[in-house]
């Protein structure tokens, strides 16, 4: 079997470069550029591929579209996504994380100053007497590619939108000790972090409020404080850094307005990607 194996494959190296060889510029028409030229049964080879050709060339006439023989090229990159795997797509995205459906976790060290950049806007957005937080452990969450896509689809299709830095308290029932999300079905921030808030706690897909379905966050850290609920095991309480795409005329907050109103809506996931989960003490 390995002997039928190598020589299919010297037949197929064989055909490859014959046909490379008929289709380089030595051995094509000198006028179209486009067949191999005519050769004889003695082995003589004319410069054009038949009479057409080789009488219009007499006649001096141009060819109306004149072909260029160029050698077909592949500009191979490192995934943006993986940073592992090679691509030859113009967004430099490998097919494997292109069709990648769920996240995965990142610790972030605290000497990383990513991990500093995170604690000082929760601290300047917790916004409320009580408690006096301190993260932690910070994971950083990697959305699939489709998920940023569509964000970003559904930013460039609307009008008097922003970018804001949200916050969502819902429960943790696993310890999340490791940057491995659990499959618990009634763990809102395995199940949200997985997703890319495609699927809320007990499998939901939308919360309940004021303006109806849809999901709802905080601007505040401490608001969302106030909805976060951690299993026994853990030491810590926990809540998603969002980054959400909030309508600028209708989430104007009202002067002495309630935590539901200071609460932002968005009506569906596109709108929403989770970005950390933080797990903080206070």
């Amino acid at each position: 079997m390995p002997t039928i194996l190598r020589n299919l494959a010297a037949i197929g190296l064989a055909a490859m470069s014959a046909n490379s060889q008929a289709r380089s510029p030595a051995a094509l028409c000198e006028y179209c550029q486009q067949k191999p030229r005519f050769v004889e049964a003695s082995g003589h080879k004319h410069k054009y591929c038949g009479k057409t050709c080789a009488r219009a060339a007499s006649q001096g006439v141009r060819t109306s579209q004149p072909q260029t023989y160029h050698p077909r090229k592949h500009t191979h990159s490192i995934c943006k996504d993986c940073h592992h795997q090679k691509t030859t797509s113009v967004d430099h995205v490998c097919g494997q994380c292109r069709n990648k459906t769920t996240s995965s976790l990142v610790e972030v060290a605290r000497d990383n100053p990513i991990f500093n950049q995170v604690q000082n806007q929760f601290l300047n957005d917790w916004r409320k007497a009580d408690g006096n937080p301190e993260i932690g452990k910070l994971y950083a969450i990697r959305n699939p590619y489709r998920q940023r896509e569509a964000q970003k689809t559904y930013l460039n299709a609307q009008q008097n939108v922003e970018e804001a830095h949200t916050y969502y308290g819902t429960q943790m029932i696993c310890d999340l000790a490791n940057p491995v999300l659990c499959e618990i079905a009634s763990c809102g921030v395995c199940q949200i972090a997985r997703s890319s808030f495609g699927s809320l706690a007990f499998g939901e897909n939308y919360d309940t409020g004021r303006l109806g379905l849809g999901l709802y966050t905080c601007r505040s850290s401490g608001l969302a404080d106030n909805f976060a609920t951690s299993c026994t095991s853990s030491p810590f309480r926990v809540v998603i850094a969002c980054n959400t795409i909030v309508n600028t005329v209708t989430h104007q907050p009202e002067q002495n307005a309630t935590e539901e109103q200071l609460s932002s809506f968005v009506p569906i996931s596109d709108a929403i990607l989770p970005v950390y989960i933080i797990m903080y003490s206070k």
